[in-house]
């Protein structure tokens, strides 16, 4: 009987109209339990595949066509998985800040949750008070090392050194520093969680600075598959979601576990790590409940160069690029070098309440960069209310932060490069609330303080020593991103000419 069944066959038309009806029973399906009072759609989805496939020409393009014609807050579905996009900052204030303790979940169900038990752990994806505690310890661990010598700044400082004497070595030659600024933040990273470092032709480090440059280039693909997770059966790696994974556990069994396991052994002060430790024991002794302990540790690490590295590697790229298409910028920032600290002196971050125009520079290169194009996903541990409208509970609500830096009613001229727009005269730096690089409400970025004193120490450093300069002045790199999950620029080749 089965062998008689498997070798029928439906005629074609037959099968035409069992495959539509299959198609409009899912579609019914899907408007039937779409929830009531939700935000519009900006156009209607299609079938099975949602709003996906109209986001091919670059999610952070259509985000802002679609905020022009539906308003500031909208859904979309992603493939059968509804979310919601918020594009103004008074409503992400709302979501984000005013009811931040509803918001301030990860939705469950992500392609990296269920493939990779350990990344609900940490901070960057875990939930509930896990996480607040973790968030918690992370925080007041950082603040305590910015404080007294300000061992952050010095370490920073320290590696900026190396990092400006491989710049010189490269005797104003033609060249891609892309992969020396990443080996500069994975060593700044290893230096604060561990308290050790390594050369940059280290195989190990490199192999390391490796994992981290892979995985940022899989981001675009790896996202698909939070929408369509079947797609991770098809035949051989065509998303590199597999590579990812095998990429994500390299990174945490082969460097974060040992880090940890080093750090212990040498028992070291000043780092992250034995800080975490010194907690989680006093916790203990104490007979505290507490959530601390090593697989959290590892999952933090794992974190904190994931989303350090990146963001601020790709900040510091485009601050030079920036550099190479506005040179009177450029000298403007070094003439207040030379005139505030010398050319002799290194800078030091006691110098930038003093330097008003360069943090312009760094505010308007995270603005006009806008690397995280979008902010991670928050999700309502009960439904609510957001501008009028029902948010599900478990549902991601994404804030798009490149839209709100970019919006034409709070920067006037979004798309011109101008860091005077932070100032007021000449003396005085001006942040808009609208200023939110780094997401807002309770999830904002735990290391902003140590990325913006990173920007400044680095940037300051290079702008003193060199004057940066297209490999072809007629042909200047361009400024268009290479990724469409966040916003990275293209590799492009500079000539760092040595200041006299």
């Amino acid at each position: 009987m089965l062998e008689e069944l498997s070798a029928t066959t439906l005629p074609l038309p037959t099968l035409a109209f069992v495959t539509i009806a299959l198609i409009c029973i899912l579609c019914f399906m899907t408007w039937r339990s779409t929830p009531q009072n939700i935000p519009p759609f900006p156009v209607r989805p299609y079938p099975l595949v949602g709003h996906f496939p109209m986001l091919k020409d670059g999610m952070d393009k259509m985000l802002r066509e679609w905020r022009k014609s539906t308003g500031d807050i909208f859904s979309l579905y992603m493939g059968s998985k509804l979310v919601i996009i918020i594009t103004s900052y008074p409503i992400v204030k709302q979501a984000f800040e005013e009811h931040g303790d509803n918001f301030s979940d990860r939705p469950s169900r992500t392609y990296k949750n269920r493939n990779l038990p350990f990344s609900e752990l940490g901070m960057l994806n875990s939930c509930g008070a896990n996480w607040k505690e973790q968030r918690s310890v992370s925080m007041s661990i950082l603040k305590h090392l910015e404080m007294g010598k300000n061992l952050l700044a010095e370490k920073i400082s320290e590696e900026r050194a190396i990092l400006l004497q491989l710049l010189s070595d490269l005797k104003g030659e033609p060249t891609d520093i892309q992969k020396l600024v990443t080996s500069y933040m994975v060593n700044i990273f290893c230096v604060i969680l561990a308290g050790r470092r390594f050369e940059y032709d280290d195989p190990y480090f490199t192999r390391f600075v490796t994992l981290v440059n892979e995985n940022t280039m899989l981001l675009d693909n790896v996202t698909v598959l939070n929408s369509y997770p079947w797609l991770k059966y098809l035949p051989g790696d065509l998303f590199g979601s597999k590579k990812s994974l095998e990429n994500e556990l390299e990174i945490r069994n082969d460097y974060c576990v040992k880090l940890v396991e080093e750090t212990k052994e040498r028992g070291m002060e000043n780092n992250f790590i034995t800080a975490y430790y010194q907690e989680m024991r006093t916790k203990q002794d104490a007979g505290i409940s507490t959530n601390l302990d090593e697989e959290n540790l590892y999952t933090l690490i794992s974190n904190m160069i994931a989303a350090g590295v990146d963001t601020t590697g790709n900040t510091l790229m485009w601050a030079v690029l920036f550099a190479i298409h506005n040179p009177e910028a450029q000298e403007k920032v070094y003439n207040e070098i030379a005139s505030t600290i010398g050319t002799e002196r290194s800078p030091s971050i006691l110098d930038s309440s003093h330097m008003t125009y360069t943090n312009a520079y760094i505010n308007e290169t995270l603005r006009f960069a806008s690397t995280i194009l979008i902010s991670l996903p928050h999700a309502c541990t009960e439904d609510d209310e957001i501008a009028g409208y029902t948010i599900p509970k478990d549902t991601p609500v994404f804030a798009h932060l490149s839209g709100i830096l970019n919006d034409k009613e709070v920067w006037d001229d979004p798309c011109n490069f101008r860091p005077e727009r932070f100032l007021h005269g000449t003396d005085n730096l001006v942040v808009p609330d609208e200023f939110i690089p780094f997401s807002e409400g309770r999830r904002y970025c735990m290391g902003l303080s140590l990325v913006q004193m990173t920007l400044f120490l680095v940037l300051t450093g290079i702008f003193q020593r060199f004057k940066i300069q297209a490999e072809d002045p007629d042909n200047l790199p361009t400024l268009e991103s290479r990724l469409k999950a966040i916003n990275a620029p293209h590799h492009f080749r500079l000539r760092l000419i040595e200041r006299k």
